[in-house]
């Protein structure tokens, strides 16, 4: 495999990393990898390092790189809006540049945390996303959410905290917050990013219309927010994408992929997602 730093965007101010495989051959698709909060291009404990190598060995071209502002990319100056349009801006950036100079067209993103929010964006605002992988982003709560969080923390318990618990209950000093509505965004660290449901619905029909290969992950982290493996379903399981969007609940991987076990499963999973982005590819072609 090949790998090139690249300068690029708005007075090569992006900072990023081409990984290329030895194919001899040209690429039409690369997936596309940067920061998952304020973590540098490397990725949470150089995951985004390992998944590059690993699509590479399997003959796939990727680009990870720092959004403006961030590890080694200087801040955009001179534009409009805030941090999330921003880092839309700097996404088509990334895609413009592998398209001008390497004639790459299709691209599948991958984002965790705040970057699962960015790639939803890029994906509806740039037809060239063939895929899009968004990694503990948007939640949207259901009738279930809360009591199936609530008896996985009770199974969790000692019977000395069953008992604190149920003592601070009975002397008012816990208030229940109200759960959100069935389908509604669910409030917590990606709350203020959840569009609506009616808008989120609206923007996943756009997205299987153009046959994108939509893939949301939640991890075991996520039991706030996303408490149990159905709950997409439950949530929209009556839209008409239901079908055409994955989704899967991971409680062995936690949010930042600490272990190298927990790496090692989020690359076999990319890995195998990787087949579906190049039947979505290939559709658009």
């Amino acid at each position: 495999m090949t790998e090139t730093p690249l300068l690029f965007g708005p007075d090569a101010s992006l900072v990023g990393v081409l990984t290329q495989p030895d194919t001899g051959s040209a690429s039409k698709l690369a997936f596309l990898t940067f920061n998952a909060g304020v973590i540098p291009r490397v990725g949470p404990h150089r995951l985004n390092v390992k998944l590059a190598r690993t699509l590479a060995r399997a003959g796939q071209t990727s680009l990870r790189f720092d959004l403006s502002g961030q590890g080694d990319s200087r801040s955009a100056v001179g534009t409009e809006g805030d941090f999330w349009d921003q880092a839309v801006r700097d996404l088509r950036s990334a895609m413009d540049h592998l398209e001008q100079h390497f004639g790459i067209r299709h691209f599948a993103l991958i984002g965790i945390c705040s970057g699962a929010v960015n790639v939803f964006a890029a994906a509806r605002a740039d037809a060239r996303v063939v895929g899009l992988l968004s990694f503990d982003g948007h939640w949207y709560g259901t009738r279930w959410s809360r009591p199936v969080r609530h008896w996985k923390r009770f199974r969790n318990l000692s019977w000395a905290a069953v008992a604190a618990t149920a003592l601070r209950r009975l002397s008012g000093l816990v208030v229940e917050k109200p759960a959100p509505a069935e389908g509604e965004p669910a409030p917590g660290a990606a709350g203020s990013a959840n569009p609506p449901r009616a808008e989120f619905v609206r923007a996943l029909q756009a997205l299987a219309d153009r046959r994108v290969a939509v893939f949301f992950m939640y991890s075991g982290s996520s039991i706030e927010y996303y408490s149990y493996a159905g709950q997409f379903r439950d949530a929209f399981g009556r839209e008409a994408f239901s079908d055409q969007v994955r989704c899967d609940f991971r409680p062995d991987l936690d949010h930042t992929l600490i272990s190298l076990a927990a790496q090692q499963r989020m690359i076999d999973v990319v890995s195998g997602w990787v087949p579906e982005v190049q039947r979505a590819s290939a559709s658009q072609a």
